[in-house]
């Protein structure tokens, strides 16, 4: 018996031009074709010798086996035989062989001896390589274990770092915009390109809004020139572009006078 349990089987076998004409001149449904030649492959693939109709070595199957195996009636199995071999998809009288059989199964289908062939070539090489090589070789491999395991860390560690950003900087918008509807300022296009200025955080905000509201201008009943401040850095009242004194220095000190534009 063949030490492959499997073969191949293509979907194509239920349009195959050759099963469609079989189905024709034998008068045969084609559960009927189709469910023989799968017969014949099955006990092909289980031959001793893969693609043939063997029982045993040098012991072909006969038309009995085959109706045996099949279960369809005997007169039918001869007119399918001979019209698979009028199609050749099966030759020879005594054994029965699948033609083409070595197209449709590959050899490299059989994971068990290429399994034992690559066995072979790692007990040839473990033989004939000295000791002190197999031991700079598996410290080589340790190294590089090592490393990899060294880089992986120090990528966890940049995506810790990343993560951790990113929620100060959601937790900083989040902060902002709280900030903004309590001075009376909607969710809208405009606003949002605001927030997401570099520079942008809770403290500028209130930095802002101090300064209006040292000049009298309190929110919400001046929300607007809020937001014109923090889109320009001008001084409320003023055009934008104003190169007066007052403009000049009203936001040059502090924390923020450098993301401030005159």
């Amino acid at each position: 018996m063949s030490n492959m349990p499997w073969f191949r089987s293509y979907s194509e076998i239920l349009s195959d031009r050759k099963i469609v004409r079989i189905c024709r001149i034998t008068n045969q449904p084609k559960v009927i074709v189709v469910g023989l030649w799968i017969t014949l492959l099955a006990l092909a693939n289980d031959s001793p010798e893969r693609g043939k109709l063997l029982l045993t070595k040098g012991i072909p199957y006969s038309i009995d086996d085959i109706i045996a195996e099949s279960e369809i009636p005997k007169e039918d199995v001869i007119k399918l035989l001979d019209a698979f071999r009028g199609m050749d998809m099966i030759n020879g009288k005594n054994i029965i062989e699948i033609s083409n059989w070595k197209k449709r199964q590959f050899k490299s289908d059989d994971g068990t001896k290429r399994v034992q062939a690559f066995r072979e070539r790692q007990k040839e090489t473990l033989q004939d390589t000295p000791d002190e090589t197999l031991q700079e070789r598996s410290e080589a491999v340790i190294e590089q274990n090592r490393t990899e395991h060294t880089k992986d860390i120090e990528v966890e560690k940049d995506n810790i770092n990343i993560n951790e950003e990113n929620k100060k900087a959601n937790s900083s918008k989040s902060k902002i915009w709280k900030l903004l509807l309590s001075y009376g300022i909607d969710r809208n296009l405009r606003v949002e390109q605001i927030v997401n200025k570099p520079h942008m955080n809770p403290e500028y905000l209130r930095s802002h809004v101090k300064a209006l509201e040292r000049k009298g201008y309190n929110m919400p009943q001046y929300a607007g020139m809020l937001v014109l401040q923090l889109e320009t850095g001008v001084d409320p009242g003023h055009e934008d572009g104003c190169q007066c004194e007052k403009c000049l220095q009203e936001y040059t000190n502090g924390e923020y006078s450098k993301y401030i534009e005159h």
